[in-house]
């Protein structure tokens, strides 16, 4: 499967399970939080274990990883940033999003991806390295409201939004996910222009 590393490999699998590593996680709390936060952007890619050597990946491989830890296993506290509420809005090919924090002042970056309804990429040898996306940015400054806007709504149908958070330590947060409709967009085409001599069929 095609590997994610989306928004400068901010979201992919390797930068949420050594986040999880390097913060005393063990590894079967690295490998699940991955693959929570994966499933939000890239739906492509499905991050496997197989810690018994049987060929396959099941519960059992996970559970043979609680409590084995690389390295020395020490917790650190620095937990990645947790989202608030998202709200969202959409007004002809234009879409808001806000969301809220808790503790805003930790916060280094907010930003969301967007998956179009038209998407069309069948590759399997390429990595999977952007899909369009935003930042959202404090209303003011101390503010718990982040907010930005998005304007290339340009087909109809529903679009998937994943929000997610860094802090100022570069840990990212697991995404909050929403949905939104849009209907009455024009689609979009191609229009091709050829020149040649005038005697050219």
């Amino acid at each position: 499967e095609r590997a994610a590393f989306i928004s400068n490999g901010a979201v992919s699998f390797s930068n949420y399970f050594w986040n999880g590593i390097f913060k005393g996680d063990d590894i079967k709390t690295s490998f699940q939080s991955s693959k929570t936060a994966l499933a939000a952007s890239s739906s492509g890619q499905i991050p496997m274990m197989d810690t018994n050597g049987d060929g396959i990946s099941n519960s059992t491989d996970l559970t043979q990883m609680t409590g084995v830890s690389i390295g020395n296993g020490t917790r650190v506290n620095s937990d990645a940033p947790t989202i608030g509420t998202v709200n969202t809005s959409v007004t002809g090919n234009t879409l808001t999003v806000t969301t809220t924090f808790a503790n805003p002042g930790d916060i280094g970056s907010v930003w969301v991806v967007v998956r179009p309804p038209d998407l069309l990429d069948n590759s399997t040898t390429n990595p999977v390295q952007g899909f369009p996306n935003f930042n959202l940015l404090p209303e003011r400054e101390g503010s718990r409201e982040f907010s930005g806007i998005y304007d290339a709504l340009s087909a109809s149908g529903n679009y998937e939004l994943a929000v997610y958070a860094s802090d100022k330590l570069g840990n990212v947060s697991l995404p909050q996910l929403k949905t939104v409709s849009v209907s009455g967009t024009k689609p979009r085409k191609a229009i091709l222009v050829a020149g040649g001599a005038l005697s050219d069929a």
